[in-house]
């Protein structure tokens, strides 16, 4: 590997989530993700749901 990919691997996460807990339902279209990366905010838009660019984790609006 060349040394810039041995650096962003660092950056990888290696754990396994199952599919089921990677999936959060929100009441909320603005949300906080920070499990075990920099926190970042997301605006949920029309689509109802958004990715975390980190984890991978998927957060999906549903209303009250």
């Amino acid at each position: 590997m060349s040394r810039i990919a041995d650096i962003l691997d660092k950056f990888h996460n290696n754990y396994d989530i199952p599919e089921k807990k990677r999936i959060i339902e929100v009441n909320t279209r603005n949300i906080k993700c920070g499990l075990d990366h920099p926190v970042v905010y997301y605006a949920i838009g029309s689509s109802d749901f958004i990715h975390c660019d980190y984890c991978g984790i998927k957060y999906v609006y549903i209303e009250k």
